[in-house]
């Protein structure tokens, strides 16, 4: 069984020109909703693991990365997919001005844990 949930962590934003980041444009995107998900999901299966039920074998945390074209890509997105995330006024001029000035990118990484399980042998 694999068990896969983003990390209980801000997502990162940042603006990419030619594969690398734009320094001084990295802001967090905290979405409560989903880490308070995730809290609840990590307790279930922390649960059903200290039941005997499941094993663990092994864990990795790696980068899942979002790409969008343009402000308003990211903006419907994010209505769709993080309905608790906000992304201001002042923060969407930033990135639209950035991605028209500099042609970059906008990039959003969250943090993402897969946890392989597999049945006791009771």
């Amino acid at each position: 069984m694999l068990d896969v949930h983003p990390e209980p962590l801000p997502k990162r934003l940042c603006l990419v020109r030619d594969r690398r980041a734009i320094r001084g444009e990295e802001v967090s995107l905290t979405d409560s909703d989903t880490t308070q998900r995730v809290i609840r999901a990590r307790a279930l299966m922390d649960r059903v693991i200290a039941s005997g039920h499941l094993v663990p074998e092994r864990f990795i945390v790696f980068e899942f990365v979002y790409h969008f074209d343009t402000v308003a890509d990211l903006a419907a997105y994010a209505v769709e997919r993080w309905p608790y995330v906000t992304i201001d006024a002042a923060l969407r001029a930033r990135l639209a001005r950035a991605v028209e000035r500099d042609g970059a990118m906008i990039r959003v990484g969250e943090s993402v844990r897969a946890l392989r399980l597999r049945p006791s042998k009771r």
